[in-house]
């Protein structure tokens, strides 16, 4: 007699890939504004604190430490722009995660779509001569850095296999 284990793969890697991909994504939106902020933060203490802070007449213009409500806008821009760039990347890994490809090159084609993701919007609101270049840049390195350490420190999701048993 023929006795069928395990489920059917296709309804169970569906949520294993919207699971992974919420967590890829969720951890680049919450860690990427701490991220920026601490690297500005000790931006400011290195770059003008030590050097201008004792003279009286320094040069150039003073420039504020971040604060809460800068990571307080981190946080709301990130989160609004992010979720277009979440629904492409569960689209782009449940096509890629579907692909007959050892874990590794899948793990390297879901960066590579991370990449593109938030590489092109950054890129593209850095050439607006309205904002300030640097800013978007390092907003898109930032979520590029967590979403590639999220891709690579989680872990891949699996197809279910059936498994039959002859008795």
């Amino acid at each position: 007699m023929l006795k069928r284990e395990g489920k059917s793969s296709l309804g169970g890697m569906s949520r294993k890939v919207l699971l992974y991909s919420f967590m890829v994504w969720l951890t680049s939106v919450l860690v990427t504004p701490i991220l920026v902020v601490l690297t500005a933060m000790i931006y400011w203490y290195f770059a003008w604190y030590l050097r201008y802070s004792h003279e009286v007449g320094a040069p150039g213009h003073y420039i504020d430490p971040p604060s809460l409500k800068d990571v307080f806008y981190f946080y709301v821009f990130g989160f609004v722009l992010a979720i277009p760039i979440f629904l492409l990347f569960w689209l782009g890994s449940f096509f890629i995660c579907h692909r007959i490809w050892p874990i590794r090159g899948r793990k390297l084609a879901l960066a590579g779509w991370a990449l593109l993701l938030v590489g092109a919007p950054s890129i593209i609101m850095s050439v607006r001569e309205s904002l300030e270049w640097k800013v978007p840049l390092i907003f898109g390195a930032g979520y590029c850095l967590t979403m590639l350490g999220g891709i690579f420190f989680y872990r891949f999701p699996e197809p279910v296999v059936a498994e039959f048993e002859f008795d």
